[in-house]
């Protein structure tokens, strides 16, 4: 009798074993100044303020009622796709290689090409021009400024003298006037932007934790909160210049650039309804009174610890669509304790949301983190730009709730979670076969995140997941990497008659050719990757659609391919020439005709009912506007330097400048002063593809992209025993 031959697959699931430590984005010092920039007086807030006004001075009736009934046609038209200029820090970017370097730009470029297409603001008129800090002002009202700071910086990078406006500033001032008053020197400012952002590559002490691949923050904003300026500094030992590596990076760019655009704990107070009204009152200073933003988040115990919810308007319609739960009165933010609490969407809720704390094998530019930065009144959002999160789609209101798994059961709340380390699937969006991260440590899990009797120190290894074990892809399981392809040894046996091709998807599967007969596979394989077709269907007698989902499923004995039709997901259909057989995938995913952008399409207002929608489905062309505002500037405490900040846009023109000093939303710092600017502005190309040449440090927002589990875990086959 001939033996058996027998392949051993090495299915070792390299679990990187990166515990993920906690962003530090929430950790830094976040400092910014505001500094008033010029916008056309068609801007909506303007039109708003100034309607309130007519208003409240009882001022001819017809006026306001013209001034209100354009109001909803000139949100709709004066956004425009964000410019977003980045600034590149040669000093640091001329220490890489010109490979590494090169990819800076490419990853940064691709980013901010991705940036534009997704949101709109109302452009700036003129030149974008920073502003000066006052450190230290006179107690006059308003309050004037004493001293500014000497070598500002954007967190670490020190912004060139061409970007600020003039300032004003005084030797001495009484109860009758200021004397001994000079202007500081004024700049260019820079051109054609909204948002401007130093790039830099420095290895710094942020970047020593291991799992931190970038960080960045916001260091000025605009006159209604918008940010303007940002840094971004990606940690030089975790670029690659591999071509498999791109799309992770530039999903670290846009990460990064979100949280220095706003999506940061310290923006959430300044968020604005689409009036430009604050959604959290402000003190007489223009402050927030409260750290606790109103309207924004709330608070409750759930699953025994404290959660905060984000309950805007847009971000509660989504989760409610997304898990199909009425009920959701927003969507949570991760909560685990360290830098990362506030100012990212919770891990064990949205896994591969590219605003979570951790780096998902596949990340999602999902419509919630539109639904965010429509729902700050400053941005406008293309909806098409969206990704569909299957990550607990439609799993109803106990997956947002109730703990991933059952303590009293063992058994996982959904199949996106797991109990065993054995187990293997698919991973939420079909698009990689998955194992489970399920492991042992030396250490106990707090009490709150323990899910196995007996077992303190079993659970997933993703501490910002609260512990959770999940079903994770992994790249030598992905669908859409033809080298995955299974073969016996040196035959070209197909053993599980799969397909891997960019298109193909995964479902589970016990099939076995025929010609596979003789061998051994240890372990036996539970999910596949196999090429499918949906095929709308329309009832003739009810008239209702339905979708088949056609699998092929190649023989390599005969050379030919077998079609299967599937009508219903979890069918377990038989396949001619194989043993076992494959089950029927769910065609809401692998079909993904379900949009959850219509969501962020409809009009909705905090108590359910219609407003005029910050949402459009195409882009529109950048237009130029010009027109000039002026304005003095306040300060009004005295403090030290500044040396941080967050991303935002930039664009400015000559005029003045109004500018406050805001410490972390709560103290104030006012300054008023008279800022002339420059009409005119220039940058110069740094590197190759560079617009100028400057060092960036502002408020950070590390994103410590942990790849948290690394499933380099391939099938590695070995020992082929004849």
């Amino acid at each position: 009798m001939r033996p058996q031959r027998f392949i051993r697959l090495l299915f070792v699931v390299y679990w990187s074993a990166q515990v993920a430590q906690c962003c530090i984005h929430d950790s830094l010092d976040h400092k910014f100044v505001v500094g008033a920039q010029s916008y056309h007086d068609s801007h909506p807030f303007i039109v708003n303020e100034r309607k309130r006004r007519l208003i409240d001075t009882s001022e001819h009736v017809e006026t306001t009622s013209i001034t209100a009934s354009n109001t909803r046609t000139l949100t709709s038209t004066v956004f425009q796709p964000i410019r977003t200029t980045p600034y590149y820090d040669n000093t640091t970017l001329n220490s890489l290689s010109d490979a590494t370097r090169n990819t800076v730009f490419e990853v940064v470029e691709e980013a901010i090409q991705r940036i534009s297409r997704a949101l709109q603001v109302v452009p700036v008129s003129g030149n974008l021009f920073a502003e000066r800090f006052c450190t230290a002002t006179f107690a006059t009202t308003p309050p004037v400024c004493y001293s500014i700071a000497a070598n500002e910086v954007c967190l670490e990078m020190p912004i060139p003298d061409a970007h600020f406006a003039s300032t004003r500033y005084c030797g001495s001032c009484t109860k009758s006037g200021c004397s001994n008053c000079k202007m500081s020197p004024a700049g260019t400012g820079v051109p054609n932007t909204d948002f401007l952002i130093y790039v830099r590559a420095e290895s710094t002490a942020s970047c020593q934790s291991g799992s931190t691949l970038a960080y960045a923050s916001t260091c000025q904003k605009d006159q209604y909160d918008r940010p303007t300026f940002g840094m971004v500094n990606f940690c030089p030992n975790k670029l690659s210049t591999a071509a498999a590596d791109f799309e992770r990076q530039v999903s670290t760019a846009l990460h990064e650039f979100s949280h220095a655009l706003g999506f940061s704990s310290r923006f959430f107070p300044f968020m604005r309804n689409e009036d430009g009204t604050p959604r959290t009152s402000r003190d007489a200073n223009g402050n927030p009174q409260h750290t606790h933003p109103e309207h924004v988040q709330m608070y409750s115990t759930e699953r025994n610890h404290v959660v905060a919810k984000m309950v805007t308007p847009r971000v509660r319609a989504f989760v409610r669509d997304h898990f199909n739960c009425s009920t959701l009165e927003g969507a949570e933010i991760e909560s685990q304790d360290g830098g990362c609490i506030g100012s990212h969407w919770e891990e064990r809720l949205f896994e591969p949301e590219f605003m979570t704390p951790v780096d998902s094998y596949h990340n999602v530019f999902s419509a919630l983190t539109l639904a965010f930065f429509a729902d700050s009144g400053w941005y406008r959002v293309n909806a098409s730009t969206s990704e569909i999160m299957h990550f607990g789609r439609k799993k109803g209101c106990s997956f947002a709730t109730d703990k991933c798994v059952d303590p009293a059961t063992e058994i996982p709340i959904a199949d996106d979670f797991c109990t065993l380390t054995t187990a293997q699937g698919c991973s939420a969006d079909a698009r990689s076969r998955s194992a489970c991260s399920l492991s042992s440590t030396s250490q106990s899990i707090p009490a709150e995140y323990q899910y196995f009797t007996g077992s303190p120190s079993k659970g997933g290894l993703n501490t910002f997941a609260d512990f959770c074990p999940m079903n994770v892809g992994y790249r030598a399981g992905d669908c859409s990497i033809s080298s995955n392809l299974l073969k016996l040894g040196s035959t070209s046996v197909n053993a599980y008659g799969e397909t891997y091709c960019p298109t193909c998807k995964c479902t589970s599967t016990s099939l076995r050719s025929g010609d596979s007969t003789g061998w051994g596979i240890n372990p036996p394989r539970q999910s596949g990757c196999y090429a499918m077709r949906c095929i709308a269907t329309i009832d003739t007698s009810s008239k209702r659609t339905s979708t088949v989902v056609e699998l092929t499923v190649p023989r390599s004995k005969t050379n030919d391919v077998i079609s299967v039709y599937c009508t219903r997901k979890g069918d377990k259909l038989s396949v001619s020439g194989f043993s076992g057989d494959i089950t029927c995938p769910d065609p809401l995913v692998v079909c993904e005709y379900d949009d959850p952008s219509r969501v962020l399409l409809t009009d909705i207002d905090s108590s359910g009912g219609s407003t005029s929608a910050p949402v459009s489905n195409t882009s529109t062309q950048t237009s130029t506007s010009s027109s000039s505002q002026g304005g003095s500037r306040a300060p009004v405490s005295s403090g030290g330097s500044r040396d941080s900040g967050n991303k935002a846009p930039a664009s400015a023109d000559a005029s003045k400048n109004s500018q406050s000093y805001s410490d972390d939303g709560s103290g104030s710092v006012s300054n008023s002063r008279g800022n002339s600017r420059p009409g005119s502005g220039s940058t110069s190309k740094a590197g190759s593809n560079s617009i100028t040449t400057g060092k960036i440090v502002s408020g950070v927002a590390v994103h410590q992209w942990a790849s948290l589990w690394m499933l380099l875990g391939s099938c590695l086959a070995a020992a082929i025993a004849l």
